[in-house]
């Protein structure tokens, strides 16, 4: 998404993290908000957020065209487009004769920009002592030389450790690749296309990555002298792998934790260490064998037709018909497992960190799409007249499920039935939605100099009451074009 950054006038697209499959964008239009995303002539996403997600995860090598539509022009698009329309049109065939094949590839390292690196073991109790001694307390150090003398003599037991070297790497890659097909003949077009991408993370572990393949094929055919066909299909199966921790409470750990003490406890290399003041050991909680791991997976599958009639008894005349299935189902699984922290130096048992417990949550989303609409445009002279009427209308259903359980006695697979029946829990929910509405435009200009038009949109939505569930959305708006002038 960040490909059109910069490249639209009026476009604000702000990135506000790195983490692989994070697509948590801020993307305005001058400021206003998140506007209305419009993919093939479709609203995309039930909420901003996945509106924003699913431009996001688009394959750039598909994209044709991005424009905008903001103040009177974005009426057309009625409730929804307050804060202005994205509008995304994807390739379609090319009447060229033979076929094109074409690949994309990119391969990109990444690194931190703003890492904060702690103070070393040795040095840090150097400071804490001068702190106790500038606090008033005295001759009191929170460290005595003895101590002091083994952390500077690298004495066994007694040296710094590097959380952020143990759990990051210095840098992560990511690559995408996209082989496409497009061609045609003057009857019949066509553009396929297939993506796959990848992005890794920092943990050193490698339990943090996201993975996507994306397929689109566009077909354009004449069935006959004024009947058009355009179908198309695109499919996207993605996961999404992290850690149970999240990332900013992770970090906070590894710049709070005590460099002063080891990752396993002196007495026993298999006993990790619980770190304070957080309370947790930094390296097991990246470990899925250790800690457990979270997972997305989505698969998101949509289909198009439209049919386009050009009117032989009136020229300028055309008649559409369009229809759009969206369905996306994702599955998310989030494990945790126990395990026990010692004290570092006495090897004392100190706390079990975590429970053993899964849990399974299924979304389920559909949207169905119809779109009747009418265009006619003519030219006399100096004088240019277009007109469009139409009605749309849609259907979308949200489900969601979630079970868990805890496994008390003992852990065997992340499966729900073979955790303890008696400490399962669950929830459900379902939304359905319905919107319709009826649009026109009207527009005329004059020698390419003088403009006008007209915008007329009657909005209807589930949301509200039903005395209140419809309401009229009117614009209006003029130009002079005054580079067209001979002065």
């Amino acid at each position: 998404i960040s490909n059109i950054q910069g490249k639209i006038a009026g476009l604000q697209i702000r990135q506000q993290t790195g983490l692989p499959g994070m697509f948590d964008n801020l993307v305005s239009i001058r400021g206003y908000g998140t506007p209305l995303v419009i993919i093939d002539g479709v609203q995309r996403g039930r909420n901003d957020a996945e509106a924003i997600s699913e431009l996001a995860q688009l394959n750039s090598e598909d994209i044709e065209s991005v424009s905008i539509l903001k103040d009177a022009s974005a009426a057309i698009y009625g409730m929804n487009s307050a804060n202005g329309v994205l509008l995304i049109t994807t390739k379609k065939g090319q009447d060229q004769g033979r076929a094109r094949v074409s690949y994309t590839g990119r391969f990109g390292i990444e690194k931190p920009t703003g890492m904060q690196y702690n103070m070393d073991a040795y040095n840090y109790m150097l400071m804490a002592n001068e702190m106790q001694r500038n606090d008033g307390r005295g001759t009191f150090a929170a460290y005595d030389f003895e101590t002091l003398e083994k952390y500077r003599t690298n004495t066994p037991g007694y040296q710094d450790t590097d959380l952020i070297g143990l759990t990051l790497h210095d840098s992560m890659s990511s690559q995408e690749h996209t082989v496409s097909v497009r061609g045609g003949n003057t009857q019949t077009q066509y553009f396929v296309s297939t993506n796959f991408a990848r992005q890794n993370g920092l943990l050193i572990t490698d339990i943090m990555w996201y993975e996507r393949y994306n397929f689109r094929a566009n077909l354009t055919t004449q069935l006959a002298n004024n009947l058009k066909l355009n179908v198309g299909f695109s499919g996207r199966q993605n996961t999404r792998n992290d850690s149970n921790e999240d990332f900013w409470a992770f970090m906070k750990g590894l710049q709070t934790s005590e460099r002063t003490k080891g990752i396993y406890t002196m007495a026993n290399p298999e006993h990790f260490t619980l770190f304070l003041p957080e309370s947790k050991n930094m390296v097991a909680i990246i470990d899925p064998e250790i800690n457990g791991y979270r997972r997305w997976e989505t698969l998101n599958g949509q289909t198009q037709a439209e049919l386009t009639y050009t009117a032989p008894f009136l020229k300028g005349l055309t008649f559409s018909a369009m229809g759009d299935y969206n369905i996306r189902q994702n599955n998310e699984s989030q494990l945790y497992k126990s395990y026990p922290l010692y004290d570092y130096y006495s090897d004392q048992r100190v706390q079990t960190f975590n429970s053993d417990s899964y849990r399974n949550t299924i979304t389920l989303y559909s949207n169905m799409y119809l779109r009747l609409m009418a265009d006619y445009n003519i030219k006399i002279g100096s004088h240019g007249i277009s007109a469009m009427v139409g009605m749309e209308g849609s259907k979308s259903r949200y489900e969601q499920l979630m079970g868990r359980r805890l496994y008390s006695d003992l852990y065997t697979q992340p499966i729900l039935d073979m955790a303890t029946a008696t400490t399962a829990t669950n929830s459900g929910t379902r939304t359905d939605g319905r919107l319709a509405a009826y649009f026109g435009r009207l527009n005329y200009d004059f020698a390419g100099k003088y403009l006008m038009e007209m915008v007329l949109r009657y909005d209807g939505s589930y949301r509200y009451a039903p005395e209140k569930r419809w309401s009229f959305f009117p614009s209006a708006s003029v130009a002079w074009r005054l580079s067209e002038e001979q002065f």
